[in-house]
């Protein structure tokens, strides 16, 4: 009995979580049906290529000379300035989404970026809480994509630029940084 609660209780906090974005302005899957016998939830299948897959194809055009590294940095840009609006705005609707990586948004062909995987998501205006997000998703590109932390401060000088208390997350965020290090020293 409670393992059902639990999961419909989380299972609701994702429906809501998408909803919420999609009221926000951000693109994340449509929702056709909750099923909260099975705790499941019909979506959308969005056809697009996770934004990991396609920072690891333009990490290997960057290498590259000429034309097409600078097309791969142009692209690059791009999509860091598309992250950090988004997860400034779903910030700013006061929505933690608990799981930032590059796996969790998507790329639709019509380069749009879509947002996904809301499981761990929740609601919160806490700089804490939201400087936590945003050093999970650091992490996520520390360890997927290493020498790309370029790209994680193109996404933080858009979040910056668009999130209402960016000042106040982003001290916080320096001191979640340091906790994040003193731990892995300690163990």
């Amino acid at each position: 009995e409670l393992d059902r609660k639990m999961r419909n209780q989380r299972t609701l906090a994702e429906v809501r979580a998408i909803l919420k974005c999609r009221k926000l302005g951000l693109d994340s899957p449509v929702i056709f049906h909750v099923d909260f016998q099975r705790s499941a939830i019909v979506m959308e299948a969005v056809d697009g290529r996770t934004m990991k897959d396609t920072l690891i194809e333009i990490e290997g055009k960057l290498a590259d000379d000429g034309e097409a590294s600078l097309r791969a940095k142009t692209e690059a840009a791009d999509l860091m300035q598309k992250m950090g609006k988004a997860i400034a705005m779903m910030h700013n609707g006061g929505i933690v989404h608990g799981d930032l990586t590059t796996s969790n948004f998507l790329l639709r062909a019509t380069n749009e970026l879509v947002m996904i995987d809301f499981g761990l998501s929740f609601v919160s205006t806490d700089a804490e809480d939201l400087a936590v997000d945003l050093y999970v998703l650091e992490r996520a590109f520390i360890s997927t994509h290493p020498g790309a932390e370029l790209l994680f401060k193109k996404v933080l000088n858009a979040y910056n630029g668009a999130a209402r208390y960016s000042s106040r997350i982003l001290t916080k965020l320096e001191d979640v940084r340091r906790r994040g290090r003193k731990r892995e020293m300690i163990g």
